[in-house]
């Protein structure tokens, strides 16, 4: 979660656009479910 947050600060900055793509895919952060 914290790094998600830092990432937006960091493009409400201006020092990363909202065009460079993640490196982690976010929804690996939380749990899902197997059989889902």
């Amino acid at each position: 979660m914290w790094w998600m947050l830092a990432r937006e600060v960091l493009r409400m900055r201006g020092t990363i656009s909202r065009e460079h793509p993640w490196e982690v895919m976010p929804d690996l952060y939380f749990y899902r479910d197997p059989e889902e």
